[in-house]
């Protein structure tokens, strides 16, 4: 299955960019820094979404998961996401050709970090 990292598990996060991708057929993975959003993805494996329209509907968005942005677990998310890419189609020695711009937050703020992944 097809896998998209969503960096941001807020209302525009979850309530449009992650709800398209899902019904897409993407596993999404929402990276964000709050912890109890990022426990209750992984609990619940799902959320409800409100359509409001001229007639309002609930649609249930699944096939979901999350890890802390902030952590190394979104560092093994993106070189798993790399390898099952590129496994289909080019081969695993292409990952080390990889480098990748991860957002990192401190105290300080938001920066752009150049990670290598291997």
């Amino acid at each position: 299955m097809k896998k998209a990292i969503q960096f941001g598990a807020g209302n525009i996060g979850r309530g449009f960019i992650g709800a398209l991708l899902s019904k897409s057929g993407y596993h999404v993975v929402f990276a964000d820094v709050n912890e109890s959003i990022i426990n209750k993805i992984n609990e619940d494996k799902q959320y409800t979404i409100n359509i409001m329209d001229i007639q309002c509907t609930e649609e249930k968005i699944s096939n979901i998961s999350g890890v802390l942005s902030n952590s190394k677990s979104i560092l093994n998310e993106i070189k798993e996401m790399i390898q099952e890419e590129e496994a289909k189609e080019i081969g695993l020695d292409i990952i080390e050709k990889y480098v990748v711009n991860v957002p990192i937050w401190s105290k300080k703020g938001r920066s752009m970090k150049e990670v290598k992944i291997k």
